[in-house]
């Protein structure tokens, strides 16, 4: 039971509220800048105690589609991006992983524009169409420049690109792992052997979560020394949940969140899975703390990448995505009077395959690019009926038939290993009455999961914080965008043929989320033909203190390259508002240089929040690792930081709206950002980089 009132004392609104028994106690119905004891929530100091939370500067969240001119447009797949620093100037910088299209390397020019110069890295010349997947920048050696592992399917083998301040050098000849036994889905660079150098992991599918400790030079495969178990991945993820002031290893797979949790303080690693209950039918997370106790939540993103679906996209016209992996049987159907012509981009290829009516027969060949295409009439006798679905046992198979008395088509995917098929329906007639046959649960929408950590474990608060409706979404970003000093959320959504809205909620301050409309102008492309919701990452490209997006649209197996129409990437520039910021470039000297396991505790005004540097993982993806905080109305902070060497460094009254180095066991200092960005050293795009072996160990 909630008891509110409210106090209007000149143009500020205040709003309060009491709900006996409930562990966080108050429900804000925004709280902006609350001052409060470090760590304090509004849990209640007495069951009857009563808090007034002043809002403070508004702080409505605005985006602004800003593609056009960034230098960043493209349109086609995509398999997610990650940001980080290619020339060490203070910009963030991104690489796009284009999937099997070439990908983008992204120079952040410092005046709101980009410059592609994926023309400067060889490897990317020889092999543009090398089945990219995602990838992860890191300081592995300690230099002070970011290099590049691009991970890639097992066909291809994936790609170490060292940065030596001039080039990205494909380099992972040099290193004894086998790259081309992966099928590669997302690199994790952390320190867990504790020797202040950064070791790799890469979440593989159908395979262990391979482990490599970075050793002399080398990096060696140590999954038996550590007893690593994660199996089957599409990435990992970095957090301290076990409390310990380390951050542990999170695996997530799609069948459960987490997989595992490791403590990675032992040797071999100590198995903590329980920590958090068990979540079935996962496609991303986000680890931040959401409800200001200090300590990491978990935001599970919940369905699967890739779902069954049809839609009637046109007054004639029908598109439909069917996958199947085992024995399944998948269709749909569909009502129209006219001749139909089915254009089929289908996994099999194999018209021997195809059965159509009940007397099976097959259509013609496919085409050079492996489409296949059929025009079937009403009134042709041979289409009439359906053969039965399991007349080709042990074989991926399709089948499609008209009943002449219901002027129904069906059309079903039988699966025995892996069926894949996109399917376009174009008729002469108007199309009605589509039905989606045996779709499974996974094919369904549903809400994501919360799980905050206050009562001293972690707890399913998805209804008390407003997240319950069923979203059709595949990727998050957490961050604070609206510099408030609590942590939203924004989600990329899709459905299975067309692009569905993307979704903003802002944090009321308590981890209880009010939704944006439109999500605050970033809703992206919706519907039909303007491809489907792939990933997100967030990094403030512009340094201006408000955290910016970039939005992948380009989920597409089929229709293949290159028929394939994807989406377009779109980057987003937040706004702002009058909101203070600070951000923080942390530079490890006993620690790896990245400072990747730090945890940072900014605090001001009363109000403290925490921050983990956890390399900005997620689903093939990496967020700008840059450590940022919202103020409020507060023009200082005071700045904690606990490096992973076990080193604590505090920095008081630190200024506001700055970027700042902080330096393990030292300074604090404005970082100074270029007015002008270097050239590429290979001249303009268009041409073959130059060569050099000086700076290539080549492909």
């Amino acid at each position: 039971m909630f008891n509110y009132f409210t106090d209007v004392v000149g143009t500020g609104t205040r709003t309060c509220s009491h709900r006996e028994g409930d562990l966080f106690g108050i429900e804000v119905r925004k709280q902006s800048d609350v001052p409060a004891r470090p760590g304090f929530i509004g849990r209640l100091a007495a069951a009857s105690a009563l808090f007034c939370l002043s809002p403070a500067l508004p702080a409505a969240i605005q985006f602004t589609d800003v593609t056009a001119g960034s230098g960043t447009a493209y349109t086609g797949e995509s398999y997610g991006s990650s940001w980080g620093d290619f020339n060490s100037d203070g910009l963030p910088d991104l690489f796009v992983s284009h999937h099997r299209a070439p990908p983008g390397l992204y120079i952040n020019l410092g005046d709101g524009t980009f410059e592609d110069r994926s023309f400067a890295v060889d490897v990317w010349q020889s092999l543009p169409n090398a089945d990219q997947h995602g990838a992860a920048w890191s300081d592995f050696d300690n230099d002070g420049d970011n290099d590049l592992f691009v991970t890639a399917g097992a066909k291809n083998g994936s790609q170490f690109l060292v940065n030596d301040g001039t080039f990205l050098s494909f380099a992972t000849d040099q290193y004894t792992f086998d790259v081309k036994a992966w099928g590669g889905r997302m690199p994790v660079w952390f320190d867990f052997a504790g020797d202040g150098l950064l070791d790799f992991a890469i979440a593989v599918q159908g395979q262990t979560f391979h482990l490599h400790e970075q050793r002399a030079g080398d990096l060696v495969k140590v999954n038996q020394v550590y007893g690593n178990n994660c199996t089957d991945n599409d990435y990992g993820q970095l957090a301290d949940v076990t409390r310990d002031g380390i951050l542990d290893l999170i695996c997530i797979a799609q069948q459960a969140f987490p997989q595992r949790i490791y403590d990675i303080t032992a040797r071999p690693f100590s198995d903590r899975t329980p920590l958090i209950p068990q979540t079935p039918n996962n496609i991303d997370s986000a680890f931040a703390d959401f409800d200001g106790d200090l300590v990491s939540d978990a935001l599970v993103v919940r369905g699967q990448a890739r779902v069954n679906g049809a839609e009637i996209t046109g007054s004639n016209a029908i598109e439909a995505h069917i996958i199947d992996n085992g024995i399944n049987q998948t269709g749909f159907s569909f009502a129209t009077g006219g001749t139909v012509t089915f254009e089929l981009h289908w996994s099999a290829r194999n018209v021997g395959n195809i059965f159509i009516g009940a007397s099976g027969t097959h259509p013609g060949p496919a085409d050079a690019n492996g489409v296949i295409t059929f025009t079937l009439s009403p009134s042709d006798p041979d289409v009439a009926g359906l053969r039965p679905l399991d007349s080709n046992p042990g074989q991926d198979s399709l089948f499609v038939g008209f009943d002449p008395n219901t002027q129904r088509w069906q059309f079903w995917s039988v699966s025995n290993k892996w069926n894949y098929t996109y399917t376009y329906v174009d008729s002469t007639q108007p199309v009605s009455n589509l039905s989606l046959q045996n779709l499974k649960a996974l094919d369904m929408p549903r809400p994501p999961t919360l799980y905050l950590s206050s009562s001293g474990s972690y707890v399913d608060r998805t209804s008390f914080a407003g997240l319950s409706p069923a979203l059709p979404c595949v990727s998050v970003a957490a961050a604070d965008f609206d510099n408030d000093m609590d942590v939203d959320l924004f989600f990329v959504c899709r459905n299975a043929v067309s692009n569905a809205p993307d979704r903003l909620y802002e944090n009321q301050g308590n981890g209880t989320f009010t939704q944006i409309s439109s999500a605050g102008g970033a809703q992206g492309p919706v519907g039909s033909g303007v491809g489907l919701g792939e990933n997100v990452t967030a990094a403030d490209y512009d340094v201006d203190g408000f955290v910016d997006l970039f939005v992948n649209n380009g989920l597409a197996l089929f229709p293949e390259m290159p028929l394939s129409n994807g989406g377009p990437d779109k980057l987003y520039k937040n706004r702002g508002n009058a909101n203070h910021w600070i951000q923080l470039e942390l530079i490890g000297t006993t620690s790896n240089r990245d400072g990747v396991g730090a945890r940072v505790v900014a605090t001001a005004g009363g109000v403290s929040q925490l921050r983990e540097q956890n390399g900005g993982y997620h689903r093939w993806a990496q967020h700008h690792p840059r450590i940022h905080f919202g103020l409020g109305s507060r023009t200082v902070v005071d700045l904690e930081v606990r490096w992973p060497s076990g080193a604590v460094d505090s920095h008081p009254n630190v200024p506001a709206d700055k970027l700042y180095a902080v330096t393990e066991n030292g300074t604090i200092e404005e970082i100074d950002l270029p007015t002008d960005v270097d050239p590429s050293p290979c001249g303009s795009a268009g041409g073959m980089p130059l060569y050099s072996p000086g700076f290539d160990q080549g492909i």
